[in-house]
């Protein structure tokens, strides 16, 4: 990776107000714009269990000028290693901001769809705001998107299939070195990211989206009865959730729970919810909602109520995709990712312990070693010899050495005998009696 020749930049989304949304009027919505998220090819890996028409794959690149359909071999790798370079991109980050007491970054699926998208365009295209501004009202976030991103070029003559997966890890790692990406990474009201990550055959792309939010969703899952469950937590202390919906949008239809159907956590601030609906999530485009409201000590959860939801009086404070998260297809791997660095890590615990306990062995043989030469010393003066210390020896021996190594006199005299007699040795500079003086 050519860090020599990247291109980092950073600015912020347009506000977007949720009664702007494309998703809240009945003739508002299109289709395709939502759909093009949830396939393997947007970040998330997600199968949705349906079938697709072949063509189905380039459509959702065609606003891109000059993308290319044919499958390089950085798309087959993107596809195969994406989920996880940007999973170990997060760890890392947090890992540093936690270093500085900041808040942990989650992962937003809205976000990540918009990095990704992002990213893919970058591969053709310079970078362009208003596109940036565009992907983000089609997916109608909440609030402001800090975009970071950053365009490397490979070394030549480097197999990218060895080397990628550690290079996007250093890109990651190289913002954090620029002054105006490391202000938005290490930011302290930041606590959502989504990563997008691509390459071409030259380039090495990454893209880094921010917000904040006030609740986090950290699991989608079918229930284990049917229906849909929803778990995250909350990440303010003045605010309770009060209400979740679900949006299917070819239906038209929406379904609404209050704190009857949530269990909270008051000391982790951790939630569930459970939907009771009667399919799956797979079965159709769904969008979950997540309204809040003040005095969170004051709402009563898991009691009955006949009270009616009123979201007048409430505040959207989330929206993500209805979709499994995480993809469960990918939990072994990550347990196995999870095992495989603890054991690296125990590792080095462990070739660390044996070093130390190596130098404290050592430290002990050298003070045994002293502390029998000295008894040996006391017994030779004990009998009467005449004994010095290992130091005055060692002196002795230094000066010794010096003394060895110096000119005597009569040597001095007799060099410069022969100098004076051979004039041209004054004129050599390897031989010059001036130049060694020096």
């Amino acid at each position: 990776m050519d860090t020599s020749q990247s291109n980092n930049h950073s600015e912020a989304s347009p506000n977007q107000h949720p009664e702007d949304s494309q998703y809240q009027g009945e003739d508002t919505y299109n289709e395709e714009e939502y759909t093009h998220g949830e396939g393997e090819d947007h970040g998330e890996e997600y199968d949705d269990g349906e079938e697709h028409d072949e063509n189905d794959e380039g459509e959702d690149h065609e606003e891109f000028e000059g993308y290319d359909e044919e499958h390089q071999e950085g798309d087959v790798l993107m596809e195969q290693h994406s989920r996880r370079i940007k999973r170990d991109i997060t760890e890392n980050l947090n890992k540093v901001r936690k270093q500085k007491d900041l808040p942990r970054l989650y992962n937003d699926l809205f976000s990540t769809l918009i990095a990704t998208d992002y990213a893919e365009f970058l591969k053709t295209n310079e970078h362009d705001s208003d596109l940036f501004k565009q992907l983000c009202e089609e997916y109608n976030v909440l609030g402001d998107l800090r975009l970071v991103y950053t365009i490397s070029k490979f070394e030549e003559d480097v197999n990218i299939s060895e080397t990628f997966h550690q290079d996007f890890i250093d890109l990651g790692h190289l913002l954090l070195e620029v002054e105006t990406d490391r202000r938005v990474l290490l930011d302290p009201s930041m606590n959502h990211i989504g990563i997008g990550v691509t390459m071409t055959p030259e380039n090495l792309i990454l893209v880094e989206v921010f917000s904040n939010k006030l609740v986090t969703v950290t699991k989608i899952s079918d229930g284990e009865d049917g229906g849909i469950e929803i778990r995250g937590k909350m990440l303010s202390d003045t605010k309770g959730l009060y209400a979740v919906k679900l949006q299917t949008i070819e239906a038209k239809k929406d379904f609404l729970v209050g704190p009857e159907n949530i269990e909270f956590d008051h000391n982790s601030k951790d939630f569930i919810v459970f939907l009771d609906v009667d399919e799956a999530i797979g079965g159709s485009n769904k969008l979950i909602e997540l309204y809040i409201r003040n005095k969170p000590e004051t709402i009563e959860y898991k009691k009955a109520s006949k009270e009616k939801l009123n979201l007048k009086h409430l505040e959207l404070a989330h929206r993500c995709p209805c979709m499994v998260y995480p993809d469960p297809r990918y939990l072994a791997q990550d347990e196995h990712d999870r095992m495989r660095k603890e054991q690296e890590t125990l590792e080095k615990m462990r070739i660390d312990e044996e070093r130390k306990q190596k130098k404290e062995e050592e430290k002990r043989e050298r003070i045994e070693r002293r502390k029998h030469l000295r008894q040996e010393i006391e017994e030779r003066r004990a009998r009467g010899e005449e004994i010095e210390s290992l130091a005055s020896s060692t002196q002795r021996s230094n000066r010794s050495f010096l003394s060895k190594g110096s000119l005597a006199p009569k040597d001095f005299e007799s060099k410069m005998g022969v100098y004076n007699e051979n004039p041209e040795n004054l004129q050599s500079p390897e031989r010059s009696f001036e130049g060694e003086k020096k």
